[in-house]
């Protein structure tokens, strides 16, 4: 479980940093196949996903 917990640390932490694309690709590739089989963090990446399109659209309401 403490193995999964890390692997799980380190994937979202990389989902973090794939909105700025600064994964290299083995990286990209980690995160994609653990979002396969990883239920909390697939929920981690679509929250974080849908939180960057609410910050850009309210940057562009604010203009």
């Amino acid at each position: 479980m403490l193995k999964r917990f890390k692997n799980c640390q380190k994937i979202t932490e990389w989902v973090s940093q794939s909105y700025d694309g600064s994964l290299s690709a083995s990286q990209s590739m980690a995160v994609k196949s653990h979002l396969l089989i990883c239920t909390n963090c697939r929920n981690f990446d679509k929250n974080n996903h849908l939180l960057k399109q609410l910050i850009a659209k309210h940057k562009t309401l604010n203009k």
